[in-house]
């Protein structure tokens, strides 16, 4: 099992892909831009094509997210 998110797990058998991405806030920083969060989006298989995705993060900066993608067992398929 590997756990994506804090108290969320995963057969890592299931797993597919990982891919980093900026998740879009509903709020401006100091120089009036949109903020965004760095997330981990993995895709899972299952039967349910609409449920195939889990969210980890946020994630300080996108060498974090990459090292938690590197961190997912090697037995996975990704």
């Amino acid at each position: 099992m590997f756990e994506y998110s804090n108290g969320r797990f995963v057969q890592v058998s299931r797993i597919v892909a990982a891919s980093i991405y900026n998740k879009p806030l509903n709020t401006v920083d100091e120089n009036g831009e949109q903020r965004k969060e760095i997330r981990v989006a993995i895709e899972i298989d299952v039967a349910q094509r609409e449920n195939n995705t889990l969210f980890g993060g946020p994630f300080t900066d996108t060498e974090a997210a990459r090292l938690f993608i590197l961190s997912i067992p090697n037995n996975s398929k990704i």
